[in-house]
């Protein structure tokens, strides 16, 4: 756990320091950034931050312009993923968001860089898990799905494909195989196919 520490001097009150624990995933989510805000704005009643918390959301929240380039760059993916499979006569994979977009509590990284997760869901997978293909092969297989559709190529990385934006953002495609209703995320290595609950 990190520990997070509120160090506050409200008008005509004492001082104190909170202690707020929480994971560091936590931390990464607005989520978390609004408990720390609650937190501080609970212990100090007498004080009014509603300034502050606004001022700081301004700077972590997305724009509508920005949430539509998320959800235009998902949308195109999509469609060049559901060509791909197309064109080579196999199953459509269905589609489903997932993370902090879909939950609308994406914010923007201290690198002004920010994100979508979308979930990829094979169909094409044989009905014995035991003969299903290595998942380096399945992320190879999304590689050639979504190539040439931004100037960066498509990066492998081991729980996800990812497509970088130049519009200081990214999507990540996260792939799956169903099993006796069961979701097995593809991570490269020796993991493999990884029962998960997206």
């Amino acid at each position: 756990m990190d520990v997070i520490r509120i160090k506050s001097t409200p008008p005509n009150r004492p001082k104190f320091t909170g202690v707020l624990k929480a994971t560091r995933t936590d931390v990464q989510s607005l989520s978390a950034f609004y408990i720390c805000s609650l937190y501080l704005i609970k212990r100090c009643s007498m004080a009014d931050c509603t300034k502050e918390f606004n001022q700081f959301l301004a700077k972590i929240d997305l724009s509508k312009t920005k949430i539509e380039n998320l959800k235009r760059g998902r949308d195109a993916l999509r469609e060049k993923i559901t060509n791909y499979y197309k064109d080579n006569d196999k199953a459509i994979p269905d589609f489903c968001g997932q993370g902090s977009f879909k939950m609308k509590t994406t914010i923007i990284q201290k690198e002004e860089d920010y994100d979508l997760d979308d979930g990829v869901y094979l169909n094409n997978l044989p009905e014995d898990k035991n003969e299903w293909p290595k998942t380096e092969d399945v992320h190879t297989e999304i590689i050639n799905a979504v190539n040439g559709h931004t100037d960066t190529p498509p990066e492998d990385k081991t729980a996800c494909v990812r497509v970088q934006y130049k519009k200081d953002y990214h999507i990540d495609l996260a792939i799956y195989g169903t099993h006796e209703n069961k979701f097995y995320l593809a991570r490269k290595g020796n993991e493999q196919w990884e029962e998960n609950d997206p």
